[in-house]
Parts: C-alpha cells; structure tokens; sequence
C-alpha cells in the first residue's frame, strides 16, 4: 500500500481503474466528513478517547489500544477497577451481530479477533462489540459501570463524540502514495488530522511522522515495540520454528524475529484476518512437517483464530508490547479530559 499496490494475496487492478475509483471514494468520503462536520454527535456521559488512523492496515491501533489503556490504569487511580475501561469496537470480521461483552473464552466468530486478543491481553479491560458504537458505549456504562470508553479504530466513526482522537500514522510513510482507497492506503484526505488530537507512530525512524504532526500543529507521540517470545523459545532458542501469519504487515513481523535470533525454518502469509479453517491448519502442519520444523510460531492476534489447531507440533504465540518514549507527555495531553473520572 505505500506505493499504492494491493495485499499480496489479491489481483492488482491497473492503474487507469484505481484512480478514478479513488476519487469517486474521496468525493464520498469527504461527503460524508463534511456532513457530520455540520451535525451535533451523540455524546457519551464519560469520557471518550478513540485510537484510529487516516491509512488502511498494519499502523498498529490495538496494541495501542492496549497501551493507552495500561497507562491510564497505571496513572489514574479510578481505572484501576475492572471494567472501568471499556474498549468498544465493530468486530471486523466476525458472523454475529449486536452487542458481545467479550470474555476470555468467546468464540472469535462472535467478537472478531482483535478484541478478544484484547481481551486475553488485559483481561482487566471490558470489551463490547457492537456495530452501533452509541449503544455499546450506553451498554459499557449501564451495564458494566465502565468510567472511561476507548473506541477501537474510531477515527473514521463520527456519530459518537470522542474527547481526544489519537490518529496512528506509519512511522516512514504516514501517508504511503498520498492517494485515497484503493488507490492508496488512505481512508480520507489528509487534511482530516486537523480533527486529531494527537499523532502516535510506532518506530525508530520518525522524521515523517513528526514532519506530518508540525505540519498540522499537532503533538506528536513516540512508541516502540517489544516482541514477547514464548517460554519455549526463551529456553530452546535454536529449535526451528514454521512461522503463520495473517496479518496486514508480515514484513514488520518477520523482521522482529530475525532481530530476536528465532530460528526460521519456513513461513507462510495468509491475507488479514485469515479464518483457519480445519483444512488450512493441516495444510500448515503438512508443511512445517516437511520443513522439520519443531513448532509453529504465529502472533496473537492469529492464534485466537487458529482455534482449530489440534497437531503434534506445538502452537506458539509471540506476543507484541508497545512503550511510549513520552508517556508523561502522552499523559498530560489526556489527563485534562478525564478531571471528572
């Protein structure tokens, strides 16, 4: 997407098609924005923070989610409870409709897999799907006694009033071709960061990231990441491991394995939010077989969909942790809006 190309796993259509398509998306898009720019949103009787972003896929919005909301725990004596902060989002991918309080044995056809990997991360947290994010907001609060809402991928969802939005943006290119879906990664035109907040990119290399954030007036936040390894590859290092992912930026995920030394024997993509279906699960245990293969390694975000994995190879997580350079900083831009919690 950062030279405006499509998943790997899908026929590019060529470029003569993609152009006009994109501006048929922005006229709509910015339509739409323009529209709720005009209109009153409803507004939530506790604070709302979202964490979204301006381009599709792979900026990392649920580690974040995850992070913002440990901070916050951490800092804020009142969140500490469980259930004071709720998570809300669609559930991207899943068959059911309606409100899901997610719990840590839901099924992920239910909720979606992002938020039940939210869920098992900070169980702490309560977790609502629900297409109508008013009404999982209404339910968090009345039903849960939830005291702050954070809206997963919200940035685009303007029907509900959000007290700070926190807009993720790909550390080297934020704004990939500069073109609009599908075209390009983006979901609307740039000049929508004046409704942020605040800018988080995830990375060392940010000068682009911080480019974008002045040229908008906007403060801009720091993270990195910090790969989990599983137990058993902290005690057998060298064992060869088949890695499966299906995630929106495999690259980004290979490239921290190789930086912690796992031992790769093979490694197979699958597009974002694969289902694994019984057949894909002997399919990768066929293969990771004949590549002599000690275990499967994939991320937590696919183990919740891998569900069915029942082999003689182990199945192993490789979790993902996110640390603000400037949490302090991060703090006193959203310590303001919770001085009623």
């Amino acid at each position: 997407m950062m030279r405006g190309d499509f998943p790997l796993d899908r026929a590019a259509p060529p470029r003569w098609l993609t152009v006009p398509m994109s501006w048929l998306y922005s006229w709509s898009a910015t339509r739409y924005h323009n529209s709720w720019d005009k209109r009153e949103q409803a507004r939530a009787s506790v604070p709302v923070i979202s964490v979204g972003n301006l381009a599709v896929g792979g900026t990392g919005k649920s580690p974040t989610v995850i992070a913002v909301a440990k901070l916050l725990r951490e800092e804020i004596p009142a969140l500490k409870a469980e259930n004071s902060i709720a998570v809300l989002s669609r559930g991207y991918g899943r068959a059911a409709r309606g409100i899901v309080v997610v719990k840590e044995d839901t099924d992920w056809r239910e909720s979606g897999d992002e938020p039940l990997m939210i869920k098992r991360t900070l169980p702490e947290l309560a977790v609502v799907v629900e297409e109508d994010r008013i009404k999982g907001a209404e339910h968090a609060i009345n039903k849960l006694s939830s005291k702050l809402i954070i809206l997963d991928d919200g940035f685009q969802h303007r029907p509900i009033y959000r007290d700070l939005d926190l807009v993720m943006v790909d550390s080297e290119h934020p704004l990939g071709n500069g073109r609009l879906l599908p075209a390009g990664p983006l979901r609307e035109r740039v000049g929508a960061l004046a409704r942020a907040s605040g800018l988080i990119s995830v990375g060392s290399n940010t000068a682009a990231a911080s480019d974008l954030a002045q040229q908008f007036g906007k403060p801009h936040f720091q993270a990195q990441s910090k790969s989990i390894l599983p137990e058993e590859l902290i005690q057998n290092p060298a064992q060869p491991v088949f890695v499966v992912s299906g995630i929106a930026r495999p690259d980004r995920f290979y490239k921290s394995l190789e930086d912690n030394n796992v031992n790769i024997c093979g490694r197979l993509a699958f597009s974002d939010h694969h289902p694994f279906g019984s057949e894909d699960c002997e399919a990768i245990f066929k293969t990771a077989k004949q590549a002599e293969a000690e275990a499967v390694l994939t991320t937590a975000k696919d183990r919740v969909r891998m569900d069915l994995w029942s082999f003689d190879l182990p199945l192993l997580t490789i979790g993902l942790e996110l640390e603000f350079f400037d949490p302090i900083g991060l703090m006193h831009l959203i310590a303001p809006e919770l001085s009623n919690i």
